[in-house]
């Protein structure tokens, strides 16, 4: 391929980015801006339910390549959001993915 058309594929594909997410009220910002704020989880315990259900899929000799895809990416993504909210509600979170949050407030509350 020519450097020209490389390069207007590239100015294609930043315009229709821009075009997507300048609003930062519309429904995909909102949804990238949700998914963001559980980034560090995500990272952290996606390889569990990745690799769980790989086994899954293949004990139930399902090999389709696009299926297995999807729901891996669906499940390495809502699983750890959900595993995220249950810590939070048993107030385990922080101590698991923000310790440095808890040590300043202990700190804190030694010196004031």
């Amino acid at each position: 391929m020519s450097v020209k058309i490389v390069m207007k594929k590239c100015t294609e594909t930043f315009w229709i980015f821009k075009k997507l997410f300048s609003n930062e009220s519309s429904s995909h910002v909102k949804f990238l801006s949700f998914i963001g704020r559980y980034s560090l989880e995500i990272y952290v315990i996606h390889c569990v339910f990745t690799s769980s259900n790989r086994v899954v899929l293949s004990k139930l000799h399902i090999s389709n390549f696009w299926l297995n895809i999807v729901c891996n990416i669906l499940i390495s993504i809502t699983d750890p959001i959900c595993i995220s909210f249950i810590l939070k509600k048993l107030n385990f979170h922080q101590k698991l993915f923000k310790p440095i949050t808890l040590i300043y407030k202990r700190r804190n509350a030694k010196n004031g």
